[in-house]
């Protein structure tokens, strides 16, 4: 995995020089999307194919009360129209190396320092790749968070947002344990949690519970490709991008061909797999969740337009065959 991690990391290097990590995200994901496309196009049409089938499927099991009977004749239904079953599961099945890859290409201490230098372009949206020294709520918080070097002054943010603006240096070693694992589940409401941070922090920087909180607070007001996305709204904090990969997923679910059992199977898997999805999501860095998102939109385009064409195809095919049958000729 660390070999395919490398891989995504040089790759979003790559991308990167157009328009940044962000976009580079972007980029890298509609890349493994096309490079997929020509399996997409046969997983569409195979489950198109299979919900077209269920008629005479529904025949075959009328016909043939015995499991075994019934399986063979259904296998031959298939061989004979060509399709495979399975079809539909090996673009899925062959996205989730890249899935990994890249989940762990975020982890990795390559990215994170990519993510813990200011001169790198890691804004993406109404992520920003810093915070603002006042979510710090104190400059004597700041000058020892800066002089430790846990935090990084940013001149171009800071210009661009007429701010004091820092970048958390995510990769750096305090003891056994990055930055980034030191504040990623730290809840500054929790005494234990307060007391473990300041600890951690000890062999770098000496905080009293009160910075500490503060620290973690901050943290938690950055938003970064290498941290969970959070926006602060009356509801409290959310991850939009999580959200939103629910909400794809649902409307990809709901236009997918579905079929029979198999299709009733999967208007279940509509309403639980993006609930799903958003509760696993909450927590992967945002730049994980653009990724997601990013397929998604890309896969859902691909499954539109493939359907149209097979449709257009189709219907093109049977007036053929309507002439045909009209002028008596065999086509």
């Amino acid at each position: 995995m660390e070999f395919l991690s490398n891989i995504m990391v040089d790759a979003l290097k790559f991308f990167a020089f157009f328009g940044g990590y962000g976009w580079g995200i972007v980029w890298l994901t509609i890349a493994v999307n096309l490079a997929l496309y020509p399996l997409t196009f046969s997983s569409v049409k195979s489950m198109g194919a299979m919900q077209r089938l269920q008629p005479k499927l529904q025949e075959l099991q009328k016909k043939h009360a015995d499991k075994q009977e019934l399986q063979k004749a259904t296998m031959e239904l298939y061989k004979a129209e060509k399709i495979n079953p399975l079809g539909g599961c090996l673009p899925v099945l062959l996205k989730i190396p890249f899935f990994l890859a890249l989940f762990w290409a975020f982890q990795s201490t390559a990215f994170l320092q990519i993510a813990s230098d200011p001169a790198n372009n890691t804004g993406f949206l109404w992520i920003t790749g810093n915070v603002s020294g006042q979510a710090f709520h104190s400059e004597e918080l700041v000058d020892k968070l800066d002089g430790a070097k846990v935090i990084i002054y940013d001149e171009e943010g800071s210009r661009k947002f007429n701010d004091a603006r820092y970048v958390w240096d995510v990769a750096m070693e305090v003891g056994d344990k990055r930055v980034k694992d030191i504040l990623w589940t730290a809840n500054e409401k929790k005494p234990e949690d307060v007391k473990r941070v300041e600890e951690e922090f000890a062999p770098v920087v000496k905080l009293d519970d009160a910075e500490t909180v503060n620290t973690i607070l901050a943290w938690k007001d950055t938003n970064s490709l290498a941290k969970p996305d959070r926006v602060k709204t009356p509801f409290g904090a959310i991850s939009i991008l999580a959200l939103l990969v629910g909400l794809t997923t649902f409307l990809m679910q709901k236009t997918m061909p579905t079929a029979g059992a198999a299709g009733q199977q999967m208007q279940m898997m509509t309403w639980f797999m993006p609930l799903f999805l958003v509760f696993i999501c909450w927590n992967f860095p945002a730049g994980v969740q653009i990724y997601w998102l990013v397929s998604n939109l890309v896969g859902a385009a691909q499954q539109y337009l493939i359907m149209k064409g097979l449709d257009r195809k189709r219907n093109k095919k049977e007036a053929k065959n309507e002439k045909c049958k009209d002028e008596g000729k065999e086509c």
